[in-house]
């Protein structure tokens, strides 16, 4: 690549840079009641903290998880942390809560626009690789054809349930609907996750992933949170 091209090429990417730094002001959780005293106060979660936070999460969990770690591509993995949330950055998240009430019906359109505006003087191999990787993470027909995308979607809300744990309040007041939310997004995800480790046959895998997911339920219990985990799941 000539330097007129690698000059154009990084002035496309801090143009899209510039627009990426506004995820450290937009913030998750808005309007969900248990998260209420988190919100009034300055430590936010943000967009970028939140794709940071996965990143940090499956650098961690592939460590424990030898088997699991070995059936994926991690690069992927991080950039498909990496841009599943830039389309909020802007027009913001909808938390599972809201989602629960019928907004966000459109949500994965607008943020697919949403990732092409902020992108569109960055190199098109780079656009195209964040789509392409946004347009696997939101597919409705790749529960059992994608592994990456499968422990990405799980991470996403292992990651938001734990920043939940940690900084959440009035846990029996709204255990009820917290649990609608796991069920909705978690408990789907990760029977999505086992289903596809099991019909492949990948033993090993399939025993780590249950022991995480079996871990992850039990320590939301501890946490306060009255749930009742899909029955459909099928733990160690």
């Amino acid at each position: 690549m000539s330097k007129k091209n690698i000059d154009k090429s990084l002035d496309g990417i801090y143009n899209m840079m510039s627009y990426t730094y506004h995820g450290n002001w937009s913030y998750r959780w808005e309007g969900t009641p248990w998260m209420s005293d988190i919100l009034k106060s300055k430590k936010k979660e943000s967009i970028l903290a939140h794709e940071m936070s996965c990143i940090g999460l499956w650098f961690s969990l592939r460590r424990i998880c030898p088997s699991l770690d070995a059936l994926v591509n991690s690069t992927r993995m991080y950039e498909i942390f990496w841009g599943h949330d830039l389309g909020e950055i802007f027009i913001g998240d909808i938390p599972q809560f809201s989602q629960l009430k019928g907004a966000g019906i459109d949500k994965a359109s607008l943020e697919r626009k949403e990732i092409l505006r902020i992108s569109k003087k960055a190199p098109k191999k780079v656009t195209a690789l964040l789509l392409k990787n946004f347009d696997s993470y939101e597919a409705k027909n790749k529960e059992s054809t994608d592994l990456e995308v499968l422990i990405c979607r799980l991470i996403d809300n292992m990651q938001g349930n734990h920043f939940g744990m940690v900084f959440g309040n009035s846990f029996d007041t709204h255990s009820e609907v917290i649990d609608k939310v796991v069920n909705r997004s978690f408990v789907k995800n990760a029977k999505n996750l086992l289903v596809y480790l099991k019909k492949n046959r990948k033993t090993k895998a399939y025993k780590e992933a249950s022991y995480i997911i079996s871990h992850h339920i039990k320590a939301i219990k501890k946490s306060g949170v009255k749930i009742k985990a899909d029955k459909e799941l099928d733990l160690i």
